[in-house]
């Protein structure tokens, strides 16, 4: 049936000031996050050879890579979903917690893994010469597991309207980058990547104790729904560690191998000890299989 509708003119100064107000502080947050990126990067540019800044940028490419996605799914997701419930705090409180839970448990054993096997990934895909990035991949695959842990928890605070408390810590954050920067710059390029890792954790605590004064969601509490995930990837990284001294010539097979113990082990242990993330996960992606299925048969 159609609906007979007629788009009509009406402007709304009271809505526009309210989405102006939250828009332009976003728009400023992702500038200064572009521009401190960019002033890194021509920091070692600048201090350091070519050969220097070809072995960092490498090394960041590939953490990045996964970092980048699966934070942008995740606030892609989740900020329309957080907008919904804006209004009431428990129930925006028990998404956020569902979705770190969610996150950690897909991402660090991603992250952490990768981080492990990093060496026999750049030999095999890169080839030897690129081994010298291998310190700094190992390094940015920490770095990027804050990246998404952040935004989740930047996107409750911007789904109730509190734009400018995003501005503000990031801002906060960006100082001690930029502090950072300046003690590592002399130090060796080696030190500007571990001063990326700190910065990003200064990052993550501080949006952290925001949602515990807004949320009333605590730094406590976050880690606490953490530490899950993060047994079960220590595990499992010490088993693919063990699982690369397999007697193999071929580095491709040893990599495998390590990939199918990694994901076996983590999946294992999450089926004995009854991890709440994946039963979450097996019960929701049952419940799409289920209805693609019951609408495929009508």
């Amino acid at each position: 049936m159609a609906i007979k509708w007629k788009p009509s003119l009406y402007f709304s100064c009271k809505r526009f000031k309210g989405m102006f107000s939250f828009a332009w502080k976003k728009i400023i947050s992702m500038l200064i996050n572009e521009l401190y990126e960019e002033f890194r990067g021509l920091i070692i540019a600048k201090k350091y050879s070519i050969a220097d800044l070809s072995y960092y940028s490498k090394g960041k490419q590939f953490p990045q890579l996964i970092g980048n996605n699966v934070s942008a799914t995740l606030t892609n997701v989740m900020f329309p979903v957080f907008s919904t419930i804006q209004d009431d705090k428990s129930k925006l409180r028990a998404a956020m917690r569902r979705s770190l839970k969610t996150c950690t448990y897909v991402l660090f054993p991603l992250m952490i893994g990768f981080a492990v096997i990093s060496d026999k990934f750049v030999s095999v895909i890169l080839t030897d010469k690129w081994l010298f990035a291998v310190p700094y991949m190992k390094i940015f695959c920490l770095v990027y597991i804050f990246k998404p842990i952040k935004n989740i928890s930047k996107s409750a605070i911007n789904a109730i309207g509190r734009s400018d408390v995003d501005l503000y810590s990031n801002i906060v954050e960006k100082v001690f980058g930029v502090i950072s920067i300046i003690i590592a710059i002399n130090m060796g390029i080696i030190y500007l990547a571990w001063s990326a890792l700190i910065t990003y954790i200064i990052g993550a605590i501080i949006i952290a104790y925001i949602n515990g004064r807004f949320l009333q969601y605590t730094i406590k509490d976050q880690c606490l729904d953490m530490v899950p995930a993060f047994i079960l990837t220590i595990v499992m990284s010490i088993v693919v560690e063990f699982a690369g001294f397999v007697p193999i010539n071929s580095k491709l097979i040893v990599m495998m191998f390590q990939i199918a113990v990694g994901g076996f082990t983590y999946l294992g242990l999450s089926v004995i000890f009854k991890v709440e993330s994946y039963i979450y996960l097996k019960n929701t992606l049952c419940y799409a299989i289920k209805n693609r299925r019951n609408k495929s048969k009508h």
